[in-house]
């Protein structure tokens, strides 16, 4: 009976696996501090600090009126356009259009964080205005998200 438990054990011994030697554990090197999310908005090359921003944009019909009136309102377009695509995902923005001083139409009801689907919304209401005052007398309260 010993012999036999001694040949089991023996032949259990050979069906196990040696324990593989466990790895030194490696010391990791401090962590850098995150940097400091960004807290500015950017406006005609000019720099505001704040995360919070709130762009109006006249789009009355007499903005198109008059020698150069297009082309004036393609480079108000442009500084808005600008300034929202540098706008970090940390900062909320609205984007308010009015017209006849009593009349607007918003983005959100509300401020909205700078995210790329907001974003995006305010890239194409505005690209969408057109440059006629029939386009912009259209499009100017139609944008849907």
């Amino acid at each position: 009976k010993d012999e036999q438990s001694l040949s089991a054990k023996a032949d259990l011994e050979t069906l196990l696996a040696k324990p593989l030697e466990l790895p030194t554990p490696k010391v990791l090197s401090p962590v850098d501090a995150l940097p400091e999310i960004s807290s500015e908005v950017s406006f005609l090359n000019e720099v505001y600090e704040g995360r919070h921003v709130v762009y109006i944009l006249d789009v009355g019909d007499y903005i198109l009126q008059g020698e150069g009136a297009a082309q004036r309102f393609e480079k108000m377009k442009d500084a808005v356009l600008s300034s929202l695509v540098t706008l970090s995902p940390n900062s909320y923005f609205n984007l308010v259009l009015y017209w006849n001083l009593r009349e607007t139409s918003a983005l959100g009801k509300t401020i909205l964080k700078a995210n790329r689907d907001n974003v995006k919304y305010a890239i194409d209401w505005i690209t969408g205005l057109g440059s006629s005052i029939e386009d912009l007398k259209e499009n100017r309260n139609q944008f849907v998200p």
